[in-house]
């Protein structure tokens, strides 16, 4: 059995999900759709008529509710819940017995620990399918990893993987999602390598307007259900676009690569400082290596990033011709190549043992909470 969250938006939603992540929910931004016998509904952001809207409805729907209330709500609606008799908890105050005895009877998931890695770049060129890719594929000699293009302003994936196009597009899942059609995800992926599935994206403005929160939400639970202890996500370089909101708020790293330029790194600061605004009682880890650069003639030194960026910046890549061909054709991993290319792979060797990327098989994730606490006040 699976619970309903009700949230005035997905990522509210998905807060509460998160911390809910041992049981089964779906998160709905609308009353109406629901199916589920059971229904959480986070009061936070909505406006007062829309509380009482839902209200009467799931109340005609005959759902077991549960209210999620902040405190300076409850002066609002104590009277009116309690002469409701509708359950009610107090974010980050009250006893977790209520919620816990609420979800009895919903399914509990046991799920592997799962580290999902985002690349995003704060300007185009500094390498973030290049590096991802590589990350990606130097993981999938140890472990099954998932790489996914979720640039759909600049999808550039296939190009790494010998133009494969064996699996469907995710333009097209996207689409059947958002007109409530039939989906079976594994027809958009494929195995490029041993270890390794991959799935592409195209490029279509027209399909991209029309995409919500709730699409990328739907095919992030998928993939992290699935036994891939790795996923590798390609973002757009903007924060606020769809599907880079969706997994910056959820993923547990950031690979920003950047330039020694001023054009990447101001914008760089800024998405930093975005994170720290909206993530900062989950911080991810950041993890900021400088693409193209020359310790001898680099306009900024790394100190100076570092403290331009307030964040640790120790990994660099010197520019070498055809490093892209190198990681595509996988000559990179092999040993082989000029001395360029031996020397950026040292590099990337190191970016990759910082990441402390191996994850031992049968890990799990503890369900402990450090305090019932849905979003900072």
């Amino acid at each position: 059995m699976r619970v309903a969250i009700l949230s005035k938006t997905a990522n509210i939603g998905n807060s509460v999900a998160d911390y809910l992540s041992r049981y089964d929910s779906l998160v709905y931004t609308g009353s109406s759709e629901i199916a589920e016998d059971k229904v959480l509904l986070p009061f936070f952001n909505y406006k007062e008529n829309e509380i009482t809207e839902h209200l009467k409805r799931l109340k005609i729907m005959g759902k077991e509710l549960l209210c999620i209330l902040q405190d300076y709500e409850l002066s609002t609606w104590e009277e009116k819940l309690n002469s409701e008799n509708i359950k009610y908890i107090i974010n980050g105050q009250d006893s977790t017995d209520v919620l816990t005895d609420f979800l009895d009877g919903i399914t509990k998931q046991e799920r592997s620990r799962r580290r999902s890695f985002v690349a995003i770049e704060p300007v185009g060129g500094c390498g973030k399918t290049m590096i991802s890719t590589y990350l990606a594929k130097r993981a999938a000699e140890e472990q099954r990893v998932r790489i996914i293009d979720w640039d759909a302003f600049s999808p550039s994936l296939d190009s790494y993987f010998d133009g494969k196009k064996e699996s469907g597009d995710l333009v097209t899942a996207l689409r059947q999602l958002r007109n409530n059609m039939s989906l079976d995800m594994l027809d958009y992926e494929m195995e490029a390598e041993k270890n390794l599935l991959v799935t592409n994206m195209s490029l279509n403005y027209v399909e991209s307007s029309k995409w919500k929160p709730e699409h990328f939400l739907h095919i992030w639970e998928y993939y992290q259900k699935q036994p891939e202890q790795i996923v590798f996500y390609q973002l757009p370089n903007f924060p606020m676009l769809t599907p880079s909101a969706v997994a910056l708020m959820r993923a547990s790293d950031i690979i920003l690569p950047i330039r020694a330029e001023q054009r990447a790194i101001e914008p760089a600061r800024y998405f930093i400082d975005w994170l720290r605004k909206h993530r900062h009682d989950d911080m991810p880890e950041i993890h900021v290596i400088v693409n193209k650069y020359d310790e001898n003639e680099a306009p900024i030194a790394l100190q100076d990033i570092e403290k331009t960026l307030g964040i640790t910046v120790e990994h660099y890549l010197p520019y070498v011709e055809d490093i892209a061909t190198a990681v595509a054709t996988g000559e990179i991993l092999s040993g082989k190549g000029s001395r360029g290319i031996r020397k950026a792979a040292d590099r990337l060797e190191a970016f990759y043992q910082s990441l402390a990327i191996r994850i031992s098989e049968g890990e799990e994730e503890s369900d402990k909470k450090s305090g019932f606490g849905f979003w900072r006040k």
